[in-house]
């Protein structure tokens, strides 16, 4: 269950949709997508995210872009 998972756990999923990192990559730019959420639920008819998973999220990337080396 991706709810329990620390901030530094990582879920790596291939992503076959037209995201902005497909074409980054494409050109042979390094690019994550990061987010919460099941991709298997994605853009789905039930697509739905646990506000804990957002709020999550959102610490994670305030850390990492507020991160000083």
């Amino acid at each position: 269950d991706i709810t329990e998972l620390p901030l530094t756990a990582a879920i790596v999923v291939a992503s076959v949709s037209s995201t902005l990192v497909v074409f980054l990559s494409a050109l042979g730019i390094p690019a994550v997508n990061y987010g919460p959420g099941d991709p298997s639920l994605a853009h789905a008819d039930d697509e739905r995210v646990p506000v804990e998973q957002i709020e999550r999220c959102e610490r994670g990337l305030r850390a990492w872009l507020t991160a000083r080396d």
